[in-house]
């Protein structure tokens, strides 16, 4: 009994693995245009910087990538109409230092429920 306990585990074991391992089918990305917006008025450095990513982000995944120039508010206006838009991983928001501290989460409780999410990715740095 204890030698044919042993072979069905092996067996399912085995079996489990190959399922497993079977490959997955994965959905396409992207399927739409994506939009990056900057919370600042074009012509500035924030707003080259978006679309010299924007030129070889389009060209690297084969989708246009829109830029979305928002200013107002030290760059409020920009990251709410960033959160404010659906969590499907087609909006990136590009951020400064300057607009983070203005719109700080201490600030949350005074915006929509459906904009209070933390940032997917850091792309900018500063000592």
């Amino acid at each position: 009994m204890h030698a044919f306990l042993a072979k069905f585990v092996v067996i399912f074991i085995a079996s489990a693995t190959l399922l497993a391992s079977a490959p997955v089918h994965t959905q396409a990305y992207p399927t739409k245009p994506i939009k990056i917006v900057v919370p600042f008025a074009p012509g500035g450095g924030s707003d080259f910087i978006a679309r010299f990513i924007a030129q070889r982000l389009g060209t690297a995944l084969g989708q246009p990538v829109i830029v979305d120039n928002r200013p107002g508010a030290g760059g409020t206006v920009g990251i709410d109409a960033g959160l404010a838009s659906p969590a499907d991983g087609y909006t990136i928001i590009q951020l400064s230092q300057g607009p983070m501290v203005v719109a700080n989460p201490g600030f949350a409780p005074l915006r929509p429920a459906h904009c209070r999410r933390s940032p997917a990715a850091n792309r900018e740095r500063s000592p």
